[in-house]
């Protein structure tokens, strides 16, 4: 097999196993800890805002101990894998919990769910920075992201198409699945991660006892885009606030639905950000990253008006606004990936790829932070366990109208990016 696509696979697998993390922690969380859980919304938004913010800090500090101790594309394999299997022994903790008394499980719940965000930070940094290391141009970098976003997007799908229908609709045994899934996301995520680990010990050779880069990385990279940090930070900050907080509500959104096809409406969505992945990157391959960006953002403003004006009415046109919703993301996350990834490498020689992708993953935890805080709020001001709920589809999808209008805003003037 040609050793890029072996690098394709591999890279590829690990991020599917750890957006299963991912996915399970940002949309069903919160409903576990409301529903299962019996946690007071204003209470669960804390609990998930504080453990994001300290998510978010740790970013920041571990990029910035990582580079001191010499992370090389190895040594990033390697971290993750450890890191993989630390936040499953968390993410266990957090799904047994449901399973003990009342007086006990509330401890521990919280307990695990900060372990699997701090966890979770050292399985990120270094997968975030292989992103920059592994790759030498846009192309190669859209094709690792749009990899990123297929397997995650698969992910994505089995939480959504398997666990949340289990969930909503089995809600007297919801704490044993959620239990069981656990330890499924677990073995899964730590088996992907040991065989990149597997993949990058076996394919980088050793100087002197240090790693040394897959290829040797050009003096300057073929497309420079200037890229002011601050600004891409802003896209990032916005873009995430904006689709976490959909994505919180939208489980509420499908559980207070009296409408059948409804519960297709999560899968949809994941299918859409999956399947929408070569048609993006084929896209970006006949006009700049920041050009497809646009059209994503615009796409995804579409949708999500006309998913507002349908979703009363149900049926297969919410599930058509969902699945095209979930494929304009998946254009809109992509393009910001690439074009981070992009700006890392252009910045190595100052800046270690690890620390400028940390202070992007910090930005977008600030994004889940305020995501997380607005739907506890959104939640107890209003009665979401009505049929149909106004309060929350208003809010989901206004805030996704935000940061499709800021994506929209992204120009290209001589290569450079301006927001």
């Amino acid at each position: 097999m040609h050793e890029d696509r072996q690098r394709l696979i591999a890279y590829g697998g690990a991020h599917g196993g750890k957006s299963l993390f991912w996915h399970a922690a940002e949309l069903l969380f919160g409903y576990v800890l409301t529903e299962a859980w019996q946690m007071p919304p204003l209470d669960a938004g804390r609990v998930l805002a504080v453990s994001m913010a300290l998510s978010a800090v740790l970013d920041i500090v571990a990029a910035r101990f990582l580079t001191r101790w010499g992370l090389g594309v190895r040594q990033a394999g390697q971290v993750q894998a450890w890191a993989t299997l630390a936040c499953g022994a968390a993410f266990v903790a957090f799904g047994l919990s449901g399973l003990l008394p009342p007086f006990a499980h509330g401890a521990l719940a919280v307990a695990g769910v900060v372990c699997v965000r701090l966890a979770y930070v050292f399985i990120d940094v270094p997968q975030n920075a292989l992103l920059a290391m592994l790759t030498l141009d846009d192309r190669e970098r859209t094709a690792l992201a749009s990899t990123r976003y297929v397997t995650g997007g698969v992910a994505a799908m089995l939480v959504t198409g398997v666990l949340a229908p289990l969930l909503v609709h089995e809600k007297a045994s919801a704490r044993a699945i959620f239990a069981c899934f656990t330890v499924a996301v677990s073995l899964v995520a730590t088996l992907t991660a040991m065989l990149l680990r597997r993949h990058l010990d076996a394919r980088i050779p050793e100087v002197g006892g240090a790693a040394v880069p897959l290829t040797s990385r050009p003096a300057m990279s073929p497309t420079r885009y200037g890229m002011q940090p601050s600004r891409m930070l802003a896209a990032m900050f916005v873009v995430s606030a904006g689709t976490s907080l959909f994505g919180r509500l939208e489980v509420y959104f499908v559980a207070s639905s009296d409408q059948g096809h409804v519960a297709y409406l999560l899968l949809a969505i994941a299918a859409g950000t999956a399947i929408s992945q070569p048609a993006w990157v084929w896209l970006s391959r006949r006009t700049t990253l920041a050009g497809m960006l646009r059209i994503a953002a615009g796409a995804m403003l579409a949708s999500v008006l006309v998913f507002r004006g349908v979703a009363a009415q149900g049926g297969d046109a919410l599930l058509l606004a969902g699945f095209v919703y979930g494929s304009a993301c998946g254009g809109v996350l992509l393009g910001l990936w690439s074009l981070a990834a992009g700006m890392a490498a252009e910045r190595a020689t100052r800046v270690a790829p690890a620390t400028t992708m940390a202070w992007l993953t910090f930005t977008a935890k600030l994004g889940l932070v305020a995501s997380a805080l607005a739907s506890g709020w959104v939640l107890h001001g209003s009665d979401y366990h009505a049929a149909n709920n106004h309060g929350v589809l208003q809010a989901m999808t206004g805030a996704v109208i935000v940061g499709a209008l800021a994506c929209l805003t992204v120009k290209t003037r001589r290569h450079a990016l301006a927001i």
